[in-house]
C-alpha cells in the first residue's frame, strides 16, 4: 500500500535512539544496516546499487527526489535498499527526462521511505557509533517497539555478501570478468557490479572516446 500525504513514520536504531518523520514510498516496515551517502545528486544510481542491497540508506544531501527517475539513471533493474531516508522529499519532478516520481517510484518498489527528520545528525551518530540495524516504520509508531525489533533484526553479516552467489556455485580464481557476466550472471550481480560497468566498452566509454577514471577503478585486469 503506498503512503498517503502526511502519514507519521518512525526510525529506530538498535542503540535506542529513533527519528520521528512522514513516510513516503511504500507503507510498511522495513529494517537493514543503516548507512549514509553523502552524494550532491545520482540519488537514483544511490537506489539501484547492489553494493547497497537490503541496506537503509541515509542521503546527507538535504533536497531528494527534485528531477524525478527515469529509466536510464539506473545500475540494477529495481531498487537494491530496504529503505531510504532523506530530509525533504519532492513529489514533483522538474526534469524534462524524468519519466516519473521518486515517491511512486519507491512504492511501486516496496521501498519504505522516511523524510523530515535531520538527516545530517543520523549521519554524525552513525559516524560517531558505527553503522547499525534499523527499523523504518509507518504502520508501528511505538518507538520502544520498533527500537527492540531493531535490536532483533538479523545481522548484516553473511547475508549474501559479495562473492557468496545465491545459487552455490563458487567464484572463479580471478574473480569474474565482464565478459563472462553471461556465463557467471549471479556472480556479477552478487559482486556489485553496477549495470553500466557490465556493458561493453562503448557504453563504458565518454564522448571523446576516453573511458572515464571512475569505469577504470571497476574494472577487473585480465
Amino acid at each position: 500500500m503506498s503512503t498517503k500525504e502526511g502519514t507519521r513514520a518512525i526510525l529506530a536504531l538498535e542503540d535506542g535512539t529513533f527519528f520521528e518523520g512522514k513516510g513516503f514510498g511504500r507503507s510498511a516496515e522495513t529494517f537493514g544496516e543503516v548507512v549514509f551517502n553523502t552524494t550532491l545528486c545520482g540519488y537514483q544510481e544511490v537506489l539501484t546499487d547492489p553494493s547497497y542491497r537490503g541496506q537503509v540508506v541515509v542521503m546527507t544531501y538535504p533536497h531528494i527526489g527534485n528531477y524525478g527517475v527515469n529509466r536510464e539513471d539506473v545500475e540494477s533493474l529495481h531498487p537494491q535498499v530496504a529503505g531510504f531516508v532523506v530530509r525533504e522529499i519532492s513529489t514533483r519532478a522538474s526534469s524534462w527526462r524524468a519519466s516519473g516520481e521518486l515517491h511512486r517510484y519507491l512504492d511501486e518498489a516496496g521501498v519504505v521511505g522516511i523524510s523530515e527528520i535531520d538527516t545530517r545528525a543520523l549521519t554524525r551518530h552513525i559516524r560517531t557509533r558505527g553503522a547499525m540495524r534499523g527499523v523504518i516504520s509507518t504502520t508501528t509508531l511505538d518507538a520502544d517497539v520498533l527500537i527492540r525489533r531493531a535490536r532483533e533484526a538479523p545481522s548484516m553479516v553473511g547475508l549474501g555478501g559479495p562473492g557468496r552467489p545465491r545459487d552455490g556455485r563458487a567464484v572463479p580464481r580471478g574473480g569474474v570478468r565482464l565478459r563472462d557476466e553471461a556465463k557467471y550472471p549471479s556472480h556479477a550481480r552478487r559482486l556489485g557490479l553496477r549495470r553500466d560497468h557490465r556493458a561493453g566498452d562503448d557504453h563504458r566509454r565518454g564522448r571523446d572516446g576516453r573511458r572515464s577514471r571512475r569505469n577504470l577503478l571497476f574494472e577487473r585486469p585480465g
